[in-house]
């Protein structure tokens, strides 16, 4: 008899590994009866990460899949970093589970892992990428050309090595049509990279962006506001970049920010006239800007 507490904190891999099909399934069923949990998930992981790769267990992993389907996105959530998500050197089918992946501090391993991530057809249904501090490289051009990750609504880069021609590739992507969060902070974006990120035909359902701590100025700033692609922007960080007055002026003037929620211009080097033409437009009657 297993103890289904002590399983759920990974202390029964031994057991798992002496179980059969049958077995293996009606514990699958008993864990899927629990709450959406992450001490459940990594249970549910972990027994999968340790079924023989059998016909039982790819109709398992369907099964799991279509009950899963109630669960959080965030909770169905692995580092790239996870040894079992990976078999004979691409994503296994573990990852038709998967819904949100990061890639944390894989400084030497990031090309590798985001590469195996973006020609994956078992990850066709991921929603969440997350990049902290890891080297992509020329990677991003293969999560750029991905056939698969069409769904990602997602898209965080924080702090990561990449060339212009990554960036340009990826603003240009069809892999960013169903993306609404999209963050890209310390990565050195430049006012013409910020334009081009405001001309991609990819971008129209955008809700959130993200470009803290980049080298943006005032032009950056007015491409932003004079795009259409961010006409259903909710939440604008510009935070840590040096828009100026000027850059201010060109929010001020936006035809297309009507809906932000949030506009964040903390340390972007403002004077009072700077806020003052951002609290007094029209467009920004109901949106909290936070200076400081």
């Amino acid at each position: 008899m297993i103890d289904f507490d002590d399983l759920l904190k990974y202390r029964k891999r031994d057991v798992l590994n002496s179980m059969g099909n049958q077995e293996r399934f009606a514990l699958l069923q008993e864990l899927l009866q629990q709450p959406p949990e992450e001490s459940v998930w990594g249970a549910i992981c972990e027994l999968f990460a340790t079924w023989p790769d059998e016909r039982e267990k790819e109709e398992a992993l369907d099964y799991a899949d279509a009950h899963l389907s109630h669960w959080n996105d965030t909770l169905r959530h692995v580092t790239s970093a996870w040894g079992s998500l990976y078999s004979n050197g691409e994503v296994s089918s573990l990852g038709k589970l998967m819904r949100s992946i990061d890639l944390y501090r894989r400084e030497q391993y990031g090309y590798t892992e985001l590469t195996r991530i973006a020609n994956s057809s078992y990850l066709q249904n991921l929603k969440r990428l997350i990049i902290l501090r890891s080297d992509i490289d020329s990677a991003c051009k293969n999560l750029a050309r991905s056939p698969y990750l069409h769904n990602l609504t997602h898209l965080e880069i924080y702090r990561s090595e990449w060339l212009q021609d990554d960036f340009t590739a990826l603003v240009n992507s069809s892999i960013l049509e169903s993306v609404t969060f999209l963050k890209l902070s310390r990565m050195g974006l430049k006012n013409e990279d910020v334009a081009a990120l405001a001309q991609s035909p990819f971008l129209k359902r955008l809700t959130h962006l993200n470009l803290r701590q980049n080298w943006i100025g005032a032009k950056g700033v007015e491409a932003i506001a004079q795009a259409n692609n961010f006409q259903n922007l909710k939440q604008l960080n510009l935070s840590s970049n040096g828009i100026k007055d000027a850059g201010a002026y060109e929010l001020a003037k936006s035809p297309y920010l009507q809906n932000l929620e949030e506009l964040n211009l903390c340390e972007t080097q403002l004077s009072e006239s700077g806020k003052n033409a951002l609290n007094t437009a029209p467009q920004f009657q109901h949106t909290n800007i936070v200076f400081s």
